[in-house]
């Protein structure tokens, strides 16, 4: 781990990477070395999950063995897959939360909109910065909070925190990550809106405001 740690830092500091042809005084090109590099299938990701999480980890989850523990990918489906496979990993019972979604259009063509984007549809969604319609948690997961919900309280945006109860109206957890680590919180159901450009509405998802987050992407983390 020294070695990739060092080999990271020289990659900040420009001293590793051949000049880009377009814009070599910006940009590089790296070659990472085959050590550094897991299988590209199932096997290599179980080996990646086992080193990062360990067995006492994730059967006995604490803020302390939480706080410094993520695995980064760059693209949301991916950190997705990530965090799906550590989930059934879990021994606690798997509790599901399904989200109500609506839309509002741009204009005055809402029963258009109604007709050519029915509720089946909108479930299928996903949007970043948005939770998914059917959140599946387990007591001892790590979550990520996706809005500011007490600024003052420590839950903001990016506030990372542990399942600790599943309730049907909130979500009980404690904080991991800040000044307030281990404070007790609850986490109710919100009403969130994306407005995305490729999109001819603005969209509405009601659901907790959370996403696991055993594996992250960079911007997240």
């Amino acid at each position: 781990m020294s070695s990739f740690a060092q080999w990271l830092l020289d990659i900040g500091n420009g001293q590793i990477g051949t000049p880009g042809d377009s814009d070599p005084e910006n940009t590089s090109w790296i070659d990472i070395p085959d050590e550094y590099c897991i299988p590209n299938d199932d096997q290599g990701i179980t080996q990646l999950i086992k080193f990062i999480y360990d067995d006492d980890t994730l059967q006995h989850p604490s803020a302390v063995k939480l706080q410094d523990k993520a695995i980064i990918y760059p693209k949301n489906d991916m950190a997705d897959t990530i965090n799906a496979k550590i989930l059934s990993l879990l021994s606690t019972t798997t509790r599901v939360y399904i989200s109500h979604g609506d839309v509002v259009p741009h204009g005055h063509d809402g029963g258009e909109v109604e007709l050519l984007y029915p509720k089946e549809y909108l479930n299928t969604l996903t949007f970043a910065g948005l939770p998914p319609h059917r959140l599946e948690l387990k007591i001892g997961t790590p979550v990520m909070l996706l809005r500011n919900i007490n600024i003052a309280g420590g839950l903001c945006n990016g506030t990372r925190l542990i399942v600790t109860q599943l309730l049907p109206k909130v979500i009980e957890a404690r904080i991991i990550t800040g000044t307030r680590v281990s404070q007790k919180v609850f986490l109710p159901r919100i009403p969130l809106t994306t407005r995305d450009p490729r999109t001819p509405f603005v969209f509405k998802r009601k659901q907790f405001p959370v996403k696991i987050c055993y594996g992250m992407t960079i911007n997240k983390a």
